[in-house]
């Protein structure tokens, strides 16, 4: 009985040792910092939506410029289909901006903590990362802002209309006529547009943290890529217009951010192995 006590006490205290190594600073944060992290990403969203309210006008201009770049003089209308579809745009615009601001936050913090909970001895790699994460999620967005939509627009509009006006089975229609745009739906194809480039501007490093973390190898990464690819194309399909030009836009840039992952994983291993 004396023995049997013991052992059930040993394996509480081991029980307890392990709770506490996992709720200790040097082992990182439990699961409720995480919760706290996203309450705080959930109050910082609010704030970023009252203040995107605040210039909602502003924010609907710089979201028609790729749109308007894209047409000739005589231009297009844009046009709401129901009488809810002005408010409803400025609410998705601001929900939009204000998730641009919040999502590379978020994984800033869930690398910081992932490394601080990991590799404890490795600390200040995860802030360096989760900063360059953020870096590289704006660099996405601002391509394809500044590059890829007006190229995809640009190809849309000019493929629909030319300078006599709308294009019918190759044929200009009367001059009365003109190109109307949903902006219900221009809003959800730019953001998502967006979003999508700025995730997938971020790839390179976040193969770099997976191998950090022991999750995958370079070699497996190397060996899928013709997975890779699959997932790429199926990815920058379904995200962008069904046009190949709007599409290899976005899968061009990604498989090659890939590849330079590949890279960045092999010499950090490298680097690793030698020390």
């Amino acid at each position: 009985m004396t023995e049997t006590s013991n052992q059930k006490n040993n394996a509480n205290g081991d029980a307890e040792k392990k709770d506490d190594e996992w709720k200790s600073p040097l082992r990182g944060e439990t699961l409720d910092v995480f919760k706290k992290y996203l309450m705080i990403s959930l109050g910082g969203f609010v704030v970023a939506f009252v203040i995107a309210w605040a210039f909602r006008n502003e924010l609907t201009t710089i979201i028609k410029w790729p749109l308007i770049q894209a047409f000739p003089e005589k231009g297009a209308d844009t046009i709401f289909l129901r009488v809810i579809d002005a408010f409803m745009m400025h609410v998705k615009i601001c929900f939009y901006f204000s998730l641009l601001l919040v999502l590379p936050f978020l994984s800033f913090n869930f690398v910081n903590k992932s490394y601080a909970r990991f590799l404890p001895k490795d600390k200040n790699s995860g802030f360096r990362t989760g900063v360059f994460m953020i870096a590289l999620f704006y660099l996405g967005v601002s391509f394809a802002y500044l590059v890829a939509m007006p190229a995809a627009f640009d190809f849309l509009v000019q493929y629909s209309m030319d300078d006599t006006g709308v294009l019918f089975d190759g044929t200009a229609m009367e001059l009365t006529d003109s190109l109307q745009v949903s902006m219900r739906e221009h809003i959800d194809l730019t953001m998502k547009m967006l979003i999508a480039f700025g995730v997938g501007f971020e790839a390179p490093l976040a193969m770099l943290v997976s191998v950090r973390l022991g999750v995958l190898t370079p070699e497996k990464f190397a060996r899928y890529r013709g997975v890779a690819v699959v997932v790429i194309a199926m990815f920058s399909s379904l995200l962008t217009p069904p046009d190949p030009w709007t599409m290899l836009l976005l899968l061009g840039p990604m498989y090659a951010l890939y590849e330079l992952g590949i890279l960045l994983c092999k010499n950090k291993t490298d680097k690793s192995e030698s020390k």
